[in-house]
């Protein structure tokens, strides 16, 4: 299944880098690179995730960190939403 970055999660997710790249740039791409390996795995498992708390949506933990994605899934393709830090307001 196609997945597809919205502008949104773009923008959250560059924030989340450039936030951690000011104090560690080493664990700034660690991040990023775990948050890209959990998105693959919902193009091929786009249900993997529990159901999100906004309807329409699943949200996904992002292994060994305090990151949740939050997506929808369509009948052709998986939407990243969000990239957000679990110590964020969710809303």
């Amino acid at each position: 299944m196609k997945v597809r970055w919205l502008e949104s999660a773009i923008t959250s997710l560059r924030a989340a880098y450039r936030f951690v790249a000011s104090k560690d740039p080493d664990a700034a791409e660690m991040i990023v690179i775990r948050i890209e390996k959990t998105v693959a795995r919902l193009g091929t498992h786009p249900l993997s995730g529990r159901l999100g708390t906004v309807e329409g949506t699943r949200e996904v933990v992002v292994p060994g960190l305090p990151y949740v994605l939050v997506y929808r899934v369509t009948e052709n393709e998986v939407d990243i939403l969000r990239v957000w830090h679990t110590r964020q307001d969710f809303h």
